[in-house]
């Protein structure tokens, strides 16, 4: 009976001691924690240029709906300071007559970041539609794409 208490406290000791991670490894196990990381890695994150097509088509569906309801003054905003001055009522009268036949989707198919800081928006056909350039921490457009 002492033998058996004396190997019963010897094994209560040696595993109190052991880690988690150690007895799961030696039963063939992953720890929690790893098992926790590779399920979260199984799951694609979607890169940066999908990150960024999202963020496009997102932009591009407001200044629809904008030159949509023909509101200048709040368009402005999503475009750079050098082409402000050129997004005019009549441009957004001309492009309002158009917009209807297309969508955010199917205008941004593709992009291409060039740096950081800027990236081309492509349709499917390839041609590009508008550059996106970062200033102040806001993407804005650096063409005035609806023309």
């Amino acid at each position: 009976m002492i033998f058996l208490n004396r190997q019963l406290a010897l094994l209560v000791a040696t595993t109190a001691a052991s880690t988690p991670s150690t007895i799961l490894h030696a039963q063939g196990k992953a720890p929690i924690s790893e098992q926790r990381a590779s399920k979260s890695s199984e799951s694609p994150k979607p890169d940066a240029a999908e990150q960024f097509k999202s963020l496009s088509r997102a932009l591009v569906a407001k200044q629809l709906t904008l030159i949509k309801k023909g509101d200048v003054k709040r368009l402005m905003p999503f475009f750079t300071a050098r082409l402000q001055s050129r997004i005019t009522v009549e441009n957004v009268t001309k492009a309002a007559k158009e917009v209807d036949r297309v969508t955010a989707k199917v205008l941004v198919h593709r992009v291409e970041l060039l740096n950081p800081s800027t990236a081309k928006i492509k349709m499917k056909n390839s041609r590009t539609i508008a550059t996106f350039v970062k200033r102040g921490g806001k993407w804005l457009a650096d063409t005035i794409w609806f023309r």
